[in-house]
C-alpha cells in the first residue's frame, strides 16, 4: 500500500507499548447519537481471522450503495490498543483530512484520533489506519493488568462510527465481544510462539522504560544521523523481548519502510536501551514483550 502519512508526534508509555493519547471531545457525542445521521455500512460477510506470523487481523466486508468496503482490526501482540483499517469508496478524499473522531463503545463518547495514517488500497481505494483503544484511562506502570482487550468493555461495542469534515460513517458491526475475544485468543497464541509464559501474562505488570519522556530522544540519539534522516513520514513498529534483567534480547520490525540494513540499524539502537522488567502477579521479574509504535510526521 502506498500514500501519504499523517501523525501526531505526541506519544506516551502505557500498557507495554508507546501509544497515542486520545482525549474525549469537548461535547460528548455517543455512537448511537449520530448513527441515524450517518451513512450506514452493512456487513456482507462473516469475520475472517488471519493468524499471521507476527500479527492477528480480523477482517469483514461491508456494503454501501452497492459498493464493497473493507474493515479490519489488527494487533501485533496482546495489548489494550489496536489498529482499525478501513477502505472503500465512501472514504474517497478522506485522506485529505487532518482530524477524525472515532466512536466504539455505546457507553463512551466519540474520541479524537491522535494517531492515524492514510494511503491507497489496491482494490478498495482510499484507506485509513487508525489507532484506538476501548479504555477510558491509562494504568500506572506497576499496576497489574490482564493481557489483551477488556471483554467487558468490548460488550459495549455494537457499531463503529467514524467522523470527519468529509462525512459520517457507521459500520453496523453488531455485537463485538466475540470478535475481540477471538482477537485475544490469537494474540495469546503469539506469546506462546515467542517462547514466553502465557499463564504468567494472564495477570502481570508490563515492562516499561524508567523515563518514558526521554525514551524516544535516546533512541534517536543512538541512531546514525543518516538513518534518522532517511526515516520518512509514517508509522514504525517493533516487537522487543525484554529479559528478567531489563535487557532487550530480541528486536523484530513489524512496520518499517526502510531497507533491511536500516531496519537492522534501528534494532541495534533499540537493544542498547534497558527497561524495567515485567513482573508477574507475585512481583517477581519475568520475560515479556514490549511493542514500540512510533509516528513520524507533523503534529495535528
Amino acid at each position: 500500500m502506498g500514500g501519504r502519512f499523517l501523525f501526531s508526534a505526541k506519544a506516551i508509555a502505557t500498557g507495554g507499548a508507546l501509544v497515542m493519547a486520545s482525549p474525549a471531545l469537548a461535547d460528548d457525542v455517543y455512537p448511537q447519537d449520530v448513527a441515524e445521521q450517518a451513512t450506514k455500512l452493512q456487513p456482507i460477510s462473516a469475520w475472517n481471522l488471519d493468524y499471521g506470523e507476527a500479527s492477528c487481523r480480523l477482517t469483514r466486508m461491508f456494503e454501501s450503495d452497492g459498493k464493497d468496503h473493507i474493515f479490519a482490526i489488527e494487533q501485533h501482540a496482546p495489548d489494550r490498543s489496536f489498529r482499525i483499517i478501513v477502505a472503500g469508496s465512501e472514504l474517497t478524499d478522506w485522506n485529505k483530512n487532518r482530524r477524525f473522531e472515532l466512536g466504539l463503545r455505546s457507553d463512551a463518547p466519540l474520541k479524537k484520533v491522535e494517531s492515524f495514517s492514510s494511503g491507497q488500497h489496491s482494490k478498495f481505494g482510499t484507506m485509513l489506519v487508525l489507532r484506538s483503544s476501548l479504555e477510558d484511562q491509562y494504568l500506572e506502570k506497576d499496576e497489574l493488568r490482564k493481557v489483551g482487550i477488556d471483554l467487558n468493555l468490548a460488550g459495549n461495542v455494537d457499531r463503529v462510527v467514524l467522523q470527519s469534515k468529509r462525512g459520517l460513517l457507521s459500520y453496523e458491526t453488531g455485537e463485538m465481544r466475540p470478535v475481540f475475544e477471538a482477537l485475544n485468543a490469537c494474540t495469546r497464541d503469539l506469546i506462546a510462539r515467542w517462547g514466553l509464559d502465557e499463564e504468567a501474562h494472564a495477570l502481570y505488570a508490563p515492562p516499561y522504560y524508567r523515563d518514558s519522556s526521554k525514551f524516544l530522544s535516546r533512541f534517536w540519539n543512538a541512531l546514525p544521523r543518516q538513518t534518522f534522516r532517511s526515516m520518512a513520514e509514517g508509522q514504525y513498529a517493533w516487537r522487543l523481548l525484554i529479559e528478567k534483567d531489563g535487557k532487550i534480547s530480541d528486536c523484530k520490525p513489524l512496520i518499517d519502510q526502510g531497507s533491511e540494513e536500516d531496519r537492522g540499524t534501528k534494532c541495534k539502537a533499540l537493544t542498547s536501551l534497558r527497561f524495567e522488567p515485567a513482573r508477574n502477579s507475585s512481583g517477581t521479574p519475568m520475560r515479556s514483550y514490549f511493542i514500540l509504535n512510533v509516528s513520524m510526521g507533523p503534529s495535528l
